[in-house]
């Protein structure tokens, strides 16, 4: 018998919403993009579905920063692939904010 423990969680589906810096050119967006797919594909996430949102103006300044990009992250997961998503956004400095819900 196995001694690794199994996690019967079950699968919900979830809403990132990630406010990044607005000095980003399209190259450093699409990385930025494509390393958080690739975090949340690898906790084991599915239906994973980004969208930008391009652009807006703030009704108030976040890191000294007046606008910023919006961009959306909707997949299926369980809370481990959260916690560890939300991991990685607080140590990626092109990330000024964020925010997961259970849709």
């Amino acid at each position: 018998m196995s001694k690794t423990k199994v996690l019967n969680t079950p699968i919900r589906f979830y809403e990132t919403m990630l406010l990044a810096r607005p000095d980003l050119n399209d190259n450093n967006l699409l990385s930025l993009i494509q390393k958080h797919e690739q975090i949340i594909l690898n906790a084991g996430g599915r239906e994973i579905f980004s969208y930008n949102q391009g652009h807006r103006h703030l009704t108030f300044k976040i890191k000294d920063f007046q606008d910023g990009i919006f961009i959306n992250f909707n997949f299926a997961g369980n809370g481990q692939i959260v916690k560890k998503l939300e991991q990685e956004l607080n140590i990626d400095e092109q990330v000024l904010r964020f925010l997961t819900t259970k849709v």
